[in-house]
């Protein structure tokens, strides 16, 4: 399968998952949502600290 097709049928994948359904239990799942959350904190407070410097 060449990597554009691979690419492509990634893509589908993902847009057509459940992010509220059954792969919320998943281990995996839990941790990539926490972590996705603890780097948007991050970003925000740097942000904050760039846009308001003291």
């Amino acid at each position: 399968m060449p990597d554009e097709e691979f690419a492509k049928l990634r893509q589908e994948l993902l847009e057509r998952l459940d992010t509220d359904g059954p792969i919320t239990q998943l281990t995996a799942w839990q941790k990539l949502v926490s972590d996705i959350a603890a780097a948007m904190q991050e970003l925000t407070l740097a942000s904050e600290v760039t846009s308001n410097p003291t």
